[in-house]
């Protein structure tokens, strides 16, 4: 199956406190519903924490998170 075969090349995010907290932050400013802010604040975590090391591009289709995701300077997958 391709996703055992990936799996080992991904970076897992474990969801922690702050990660909720800061998705609710998110979720207020932007009116986000839950899971697209708990989404937006795992991408803005490891946007930050690779920024300049590797490429990163965050692929949604909601407009609401994408327009999120703009605002809080994301990049983004053009599709």
């Amino acid at each position: 199956m391709i996703l055992d075969i990936q799996w080992k090349a991904w970076e897992i995010l474990h969801v922690t406190d702050a990660l909720i907290r800061r998705a609710a932050d998110l979720a207020g400013r932007y009116r986000l519903r839950g899971y697209d802010s708990l989404h937006l604040a795992a991408a803005e975590s490891v946007f930050a924490a690779f920024r300049g090391q590797l490429p990163f591009h965050f692929v949604v289709f909601d407009g609401r998170l994408r327009d999120a995701a703009k605002q809080a300077g994301i990049p983004l997958l053009d599709a």
